[in-house]
């Protein structure tokens, strides 16, 4: 005769033991508790993933995504090339097709269950898995251009700061800052979370000191073409003055006679080409949508975190363009 089968189960001993009887083991009191989870699942997140909701992951994501490098490095420059009132068209139209994309995934996932995967689920459940991943291919592609533009722009940004003018050491920096965001990524999604909230409120410090800097605490300087708001220079800056493409510190860094020459013969600027610039700026409009398998709600957290994101980052720079169309000379 097996011993084994003379081994009483668990339901037995649950009828046998006094119903006063403290549990003997770690689990069986967490449960008695309330805490249905094991203590390592809940530390570790070996198997449940970390749920977020629409203000603390998909709206900052989709905020800090849109406020990239152009926005800080080249705003000027779109408002004075294209003129205040065709800056607010492309502004306009780069809202436009974003909120046509994001009021399409939302309109997918009303109608069909929605899971993890982001972008390439939506696509390949409405076209096809072919299709789908084709798109989710080009969609990864133009990411990891964007991430290389803003890693590009943070690296010129800190190389002028510490005075050193060197393509070698912007090129350096950019790689050490595409190093740092991939290890961030192995990190896991709850601490990109909080790293993300800590950047909205950098980004919410820096967007509060140009608005009140500008309206209360306006810097004069005569010499960059800096000076209080008023009507007559907004006047100056609403029609747009379209030149060649400025090649000038490339050609002049080189000393083949060769490169001078096609540096600086790239052609005209038109209207095409600074809405190419600001467009960048939105590719990530849907990095929320790409959030779809750790939200409470999905629907609901995609719906308002896309939406509000959206609107607030088109007021945040109508107001940054209509402040520098009135305080800067062009």
């Amino acid at each position: 005769m097996n011993p084994q089968n003379n081994r009483p189960t668990v339901a037995v001993i649950a009828q046998q033991s006094p119903p006063n009887a403290e549990p003997d083991s770690l689990f069986a009191q967490q449960s008695v508790a309330g805490e249905d989870t094991p203590w390592w699942q809940r530390n570790f997140l070996l198997q449940q993933p970390t749920l977020v909701n629409a203000w603390n992951a998909v709206f900052p994501t989709v905020v800090v995504n849109i406020f990239g490098i152009v926005i800080f490095l080249r705003m000027g420059w779109i408002v004075g090339t294209a003129g205040l009132f065709q800056a607010f068209v492309v502004l306009a139209l780069c809202t436009l097709f974003s909120s046509v994309t994001v009021l399409s995934a939302i309109g997918i996932c009303e109608r069909c269950q929605i899971r993890s995967g982001g972008i390439y689920f939506l696509v390949s459940h409405v076209l096809g898995k072919r299709i789908g991943g084709a798109v989710g291919l080009i969609y990864t592609f133009g990411q990891a251009c964007a991430t290389a533009l803003v890693a590009l722009g943070f690296g010129e940004s800190m190389a002028k700061l510490a005075g050193i003018f060197s393509p070698v050491a912007i090129k350096t920096l950019s790689i050490l800052v595409l190093v740092v965001l991939n290890a961030m990524n192995f990190a896991g999604l709850r601490f990109i979370i909080r790293l993300q909230l800590l950047l909205m409120c950098f980004l919410a410090i820096a967007i509060g000191d140009f608005l009140l800097g500008a309206v209360l605490f306006t810097p004069l300087d005569s010499e960059a073409g800096i000076g209080e708001m008023s009507a007559e220079r907004l006047s100056l800056n609403w029609h747009s003055h379209y030149g060649p493409a400025n090649c000038t510190p490339f050609s002049e860094s080189s000393e083949n006679e060769e490169h001078q020459n096609n540096a600086m013969a790239l052609g005209q600027e038109s209207f095409f080409s600074v809405f190419g610039i600001l467009f960048a700026n939105f590719i990530g409009v849907l990095a929320g949508v790409n959030m779809s398998g750790n939200l409470v709600d999905p629907l609901r957290n995609i719906a308002e975190g896309e939406l509000s994101a959206l609107g607030a980052s088109f007021a945040l720079c109508f107001l940054i363009m209509l402040i520098l169309g009135a305080s800067v000379d062009r």
